[in-house]
């Protein structure tokens, strides 16, 4: 392998659905931002004091978009149950199955996962519909 990496991920709470994934903090707000294009002056990003995240460059990153930071106190996991709930799963189901030679081959099953994860896996919060199904649902009822 490669060698060890951290992957940052944005997660709608009210959707479930995974927005976006980087290995780099930035990248990955960046990402979601761009593609699920909110308005930033009503969005909150909650996240834990990690050094990516209380960095000087993603702190102005989330202040140049119009985010609205919410830092979880060290070591209240609980008050990050959804990502943490997120986390869990993705290694379970994703992650640990596989014992990956580089970071290529990471990000394939990472990829497949993403897909997997908003398309095809059953959440139960959503009464058993994958994420993008019921945003879907949820938009056409709300036009």
């Amino acid at each position: 392998m490669d060698g060890w990496c951290f992957c940052f991920n944005v997660l709608d709470i009210f959707t479930r659905q995974w927005i976006s994934y980087r290995f780099v903090a930035i990248e990955s707000l960046v990402e979601a931002v761009a593609a699920a294009k909110p308005d930033c002056s009503k969005l909150t990003l909650q996240y834990d004091n990690g050094s990516q995240y209380a960095g000087k460059k993603f702190r102005k990153a989330a202040s140049l978009l119009g985010i609205h930071p919410i830092f979880i106190r060290t070591h209240t996991p609980e008050q990050n149950g959804h990502m943490e709930w997120f986390h869990g799963t993705l290694k379970r189901e994703y992650i640990w199955p596989h014992d990956f030679a580089n970071y290529q081959e990471a990000e394939a099953v990472i990829s497949e996962a993403f897909r997997d994860y908003n398309h095809a896996r059953l959440h139960s919060a959503l009464k058993y519909v994958p994420p993008g199904e019921f945003l879907a649902s949820w938009e056409a009822k709300h036009k």
